[in-house]
């Protein structure tokens, strides 16, 4: 019988670490500009810079593609894979001119079994657009708080909320909290990943 994942990713912050990186981009091109808070979502309002500047910055990074994987992120694409032959599902707000550069960097630092990646934001970097993509899937693992609230109060999707300052206030009877990829396959068994069909 055929296996279907039924749990699907954000990219940045929960399956690559996506803040350091675009912390040491605008260190690099703004003399050393630091994070001003670290409880906020908005780039905008953590690094009070324009979103001129933040957007390219963004471009910059996802070119430059050196993101890490988040720790346990690779293991459990793996396993996932060998145990369904499902393609894993990437939902990401990051605006579409990045589909190669986000391509390469799942490709080259993520997983080499197959996978797919939906971009439902165009040209507008709001992540509330990954909504209608989402609700197919039981399960989502997400770090924006907005988007997790939403899913928790609104959907039947259970949200795994990577533990960040910035969604620190969250919680919900729907809302789970996990440090990384790792600790979510040491509190649960990969088949609750998976439907049979």
């Amino acid at each position: 019988m055929q296996r279907f994942i039924n749990i699907a990713f954000c990219l940045d912050d929960t399956r690559v670490e996506f803040s350091v990186a675009f912390e040491k981009v605008v260190s690099d091109r703004f003399y050393g500009t630091k994070p001003c808070k670290s409880d906020l979502y908005s780039l905008e309002d953590i690094y009070k810079l324009p979103p001129m500047h933040i957007n390219y910055c963004l471009d910059l990074l996802y070119a430059q593609c050196f993101l890490q994987p988040c720790p346990g992120a690779r293991n459990l694409i793996s396993r996932l894979w060998h145990w369904t032959r499902d393609p894993l599902s990437i939902i990401t707000a990051r605006p579409i001119e990045s589909v190669q550069d986000t391509h390469d960097l799942i490709r080259r630092y993520l997983c080499r079994t197959p996978y797919t990646l939906s971009l439902p934001s165009g040209n507008d970097r709001g992540a509330m657009a990954k909504i209608p993509y989402i609700l197919r899937f039981k399960y989502y693992v997400e770090d924006n708080p907005e988007v997790a609230w939403l899913l928790a109060t609104q959907t039947d999707v259970h949200v795994f909320l990577v533990d960040k300052p910035y969604n620190k206030e969250l919680n919900h009877r729907n809302i789970t909290r996990i440090k990384d990829m790792r600790e979510l396959l040491e509190m649960h068994p990969l088949e609750m990943f998976a439907t049979e069909g």
